[in-house]
Order: C-alpha cells, then sequence, then structure tokens
C-alpha cells in the first residue's frame, strides 16, 4: 500500500549573485533566503549573507539551478492538471524574488513560435521552446522601462511598427552617435521634461553612472519606452515579446517555464543579441496576450495575502501553488495537516488542498505563484 502524500512540503532555496544585485544584507533576496533552510556549495550548509557579495535572485522553483528539496514531488502532484493542459509534469512557472541596484538588460522573451523555431536551429541558445510572459510585483518601491500601453517618441504616439523602426535604428547607431545623442539629452535644463517624462534627468543621471554613454539602452530606454515607478503591491504585467528593462527595486518575479532571452542595452557589447531578431518579436505589449489570445494569466499568476495581526484568512482549493512569507509569519492549516510559516520560509502546496491561514503578531505578507 503507497503512502499518502502529504498537501505541502517546505523547499530550501538559494540565492545567486550577479553585478546588478543588492549588496550583502541590503538585498531583500538574500535576507529571505538566509532566514529558510537553504543550499549553498557542495556541502549543503544553511544560506548564510557575505556582506562583500552582490545578492540578485532568491529562486524557488529551479532544481537545475539550486539544489531544492523536490523530493519527487513534482511528477506526482502535478500528472494529472499537467499534462491535461501543457502536456508535460514539469512546473509551468517560475518564482523568485529579486533585488535590483542596477538596471538589468534592455530584454524580450520571444513568442512561442520564434522559441520553437529557434529551438530547432540552435538548441544551445535557445533551450527551450516555450514563450515566457511574466508578472513582477512591487515589494519596495520599484522602477522599470516598458512599454505597455504604448511608446511616444518626441510628443508623437507610435505604431508598433514605427516604434519597432525608431529601436532598430537606435540599436544599429554608432557608438559616436550614440554618445552624442545621450549627452544631448544629459545637457537639456530638467524643466525641459515635464508629465511623464519628468523623471529622465534623474534616471539617466543614475544610468549614466552604470554603463557606458554609447550602451544603446540609455536611448532606447530614455526615448522610446515608458518609465514606470512602482509602489509596494503595485504590478506589472509584461507579455511574451514585451520589450522591457528592470532599473532597481524588490519584486515577487513569476514567469512562464523558459530560459530564452534577447538582449540588445545595458550589457557589454559581447552579451548583445542580434537586432533585427529582437525587433522581429518585440511588440507594444497593450493587449496582454500571446498571439493564441491568451495571456500568462490562463498559465499562472501570483496573489498577495496580506493580514493584520491574529487576522485569518481561507484561501480556496486551487493550485499547485510555491508560497513565500516576505513579511511576517502564520500558523496555517493544510488540510488536516498544520505548519508554521515563518519569514523568508517556502512551500509547495499541492493541488486542491484548503489553506486556513492565522496570521502571527507582526501579521503576514505572503506571495503565493499558483498554476491555473
Amino acid at each position: 500500500m503507497s503512502t499518502p502524500l502529504a498537501p505541502f512540503y517546505q523547499l530550501r532555496c538559494g540565492c545567486n549573485q550577479y553585478p546588478w544585485g543588492k549588496q550583502g544584507s541590503d538585498s531583500l533576496a538574500a535576507r529571505l533566503c538566509a532566514k529558510t533552510p537553504g543550499w549553498e556549495g557542495d556541502d549543503k550548509k544553511n544560506f548564510t549573507i557575505d556582506e562583500n557579495t552582490p545578492y540578485a535572485e532568491m529562486w524557488m522553483a529551479r532544481a537545475r539551478i539550486f539544489k531544492m528539496s523536490w523530493i519527487g514531488i513534482q511528477r506526482s502532484f502535478l500528472e494529472k492538471k499537467a499534462i491535461v493542459k501543457f502536456g508535460h509534469t514539469k512546473l509551468p512557472y517560475l518564482p523568485k524574488v529579486l533585488s535590483i541596484a542596477k538596471a538589468l538588460p534592455l530584454q524580450v522573451h520571444p513568442n512561442k513560435e520564434f522559441s520553437s523555431k529557434k529551438h530547432k536551429e540552435d538548441p544551445d541558445s535557445f533551450t527551450d521552446s516555450n514563450h515566457k510572459p511574466e508578472i513582477a510585483l512591487a515589494l519596495t518601491e520599484f522602477e522599470a522601462f516598458c512599454v505597455a500601453g504604448g511608446a511616444t517618441v518626441a510628443d508623437e504616439k507610435l505604431s508598433e511598427e514605427g516604434l519597432r523602426q525608431v529601436v532598430k535604428t537606435i540599436l544599429k547607431s554608432s557608438d559616436e552617435d550614440i554618445k552624442k545623442m545621450f549627452e544631448a539629452i544629459r545637457e537639456l535644463p530638467d524643466s525641459a521634461f515635464v508629465g511623464p517624462n519628468s523623471a529622465i534627468p534623474q534616471v539617466s543621471k543614475r544610468l549614466e553612472s552604470q554603463f557606458p554613454k554609447t550602451d544603446p539602452g540609455l536611448l532606447v530606454g530614455l526615448l522610446c519606452m515608458n518609465y514606470m515607478l512602482l509602489q509596494p503591491g503595485d504590478v506589472i504585467y509584461i507579455p511574451a515579446g514585451g520589450i522591457h528593462a528592470y532599473i532597481a527595486g524588490d519584486i515577487i518575479e513569476c514567469m512562464a517555464r523558459s530560459d530564452n532571452v534577447l538582449n540588445t542595452g545595458f550589457c557589454p557589447k559581447a552579451d548583445r543579441d542580434n537586432v533585427d531578431e529582437f525587433c522581429s518579436v518585440f511588440g507594444l505589449g497593450a493587449h496582454n496576450q500571446d498571439e493564441d489570445g491568451s495571456s500568462a494569466r490562463g498559465e499562472f499568476n501570483v496573489l498577495a495575502t496580506d493580514l493584520g495581526a491574529r487576522e485569518r484568512e481561507v484561501l480556496g482549493e486551487g493550485g499547485p501553488s510555491i508560497l513565500i512569507a516576505t513579511k511576517g509569519g502564520a500558523t496555517i492549516k493544510a488540510n488536516d495537516d498544520v505548519f508554521e510559516l515563518s519569514e523568508g520560509h517556502v512551500y509547495f502546496v499541492a493541488q486542491g488542498v484548503k489553506l486556513d491561514i492565522e496570521a502571527g503578531k507582526q501579521g503576514l505578507l505572503m506571495h503565493t505563484a499558483c498554476m491555473e
């Protein structure tokens, strides 16, 4: 007789180190990771923070990068629902905590059609055939460039093709021309920037300290994209084909299961991808839909649960899901089992499990990535 599977499992997570991450304990990703059992190196020690190291991402569902304690649960819990919907038994979403001190590359995640084609042609560079829409939920003040809702250049609203041509022209410009254009922007008085453009002077000054004046991402971001300043709890959705660059802040990010990305700015020349390919796949992102008419919200979602001291809430039988306490803690009853959720702790919850949550003395802020 087989042993019944538990309705939840605690995950052991790791925190990777990229130069754009926040330093030491300034990194929320690192602070949360240090509070939960985690892996560090081959000796499997619990994660500890080195104050001289930048910490960028705390991954919660990526066994290929970090040795998480899945204990064979993926296939057991996902088989029926995932096969019916996605044709496989892998978790269809990847949640993580990002702590950003320096702008990430100007990038786009291609759609399924492009990814499938490139995966066949170059499987080393395009490791899968999936698209990669993503959700970013702000945990602290969060800055980003994106073009959701359209883009405006020189007070002119651009069509998708118009934006594509302007971006392609910038990306193919010489270093000298890019530098001259950026310096011309920097020489303008702050009073020249009004309304949605009023942040350009301070944003351009910070980006200038991070990248050479010849980086085309400077012009694409400042001239062709919308600068967004999100407050904690605010959310942006980036569809496949949505050009974007995250600038600073701490977020919960959840994306479709894919590694495919094209970068063309805010990175060294050697790391930039083909401009024509980049421009062929990006769009305005105004529809929040993929080519087949379905958005990421038909695959996965991110829910925030914010409770005061000793408040209670019941979450219905959804899932499968991965949850993290980003602040505070709670006692959670999952069907007939109970577990204590502390700040930084991460749990996998099986499909069809009802969660009865009672926040602790400090309240609870919990974020849940779930399959839809």
